[in-house]
């Protein structure tokens, strides 16, 4: 739902808000069954919707099943945004905000989790950490590349926090 939301705040069309809310189902099918559920979209709710499913769903092959590692998958993802038609790129940047906002606040509250769980602070946040992995994804260059437009460096962020989007 926060995904479909994303995509309605920042002008996506009905088929962009509806694909958002299935941009998953073609990656969390059983192995094999990516396909199918990729055509029972396009059945159910048409062409455009199931392009964007298509090509918001990380590393398909030939088939339509998931191939390669989750970082191979990311990677290949963002680096094919210039490519993307301006609802797949919409609702894959929607997606990716959502993500990595998730993954933050959960590495601020389960932190001492995972610590147990691995064995050391910084397997989430430090160097290699999923955090740094996701983040190394390039996502925000695609994204301003896509869009034309120009992010403020980090270091001039804001007193929210938030950066300045600047036209290019």
């Amino acid at each position: 739902m926060s995904v479909s939301a994303r995509v309605l705040e920042h002008g996506g069309s009905e088929a962009a808000a509806i694909a958002a809310l299935l941009h998953d189902a073609v990656d969390d099918a059983e192995p094999g069954e990516g396909p199918q559920v990729l055509a029972d979209i396009k059945e159910r709710f048409g062409q455009p919707v199931a392009d964007i499913v298509r090509s918001c769903s990380d590393g398909l092959n030939e088939a339509g099943n998931r191939s390669g590692s989750w970082l191979q998958r990311k990677i290949a993802n963002v680096e094919a945004l210039p490519q993307k038609t301006a609802g797949a790129a919409l609702v894959t940047a929607a997606d990716r905000t959502h993500n990595a906002r998730c993954i933050t606040a959960d590495v601020g509250v389960y932190a001492h989790a995972a610590v147990a769980v691995v064995g050391r602070p910084g397997a989430l946040r430090g160097r290699g950490g999923r955090v740094e992995r996701y983040n190394n994804t390039r996502l925000e260059g695609a994204v301003a590349r896509r869009l034309g437009v120009r992010f403020a460096p980090r270091s001039r962020a804001g007193e929210s926090g938030k950066r300045v989007v600047r036209a290019r």
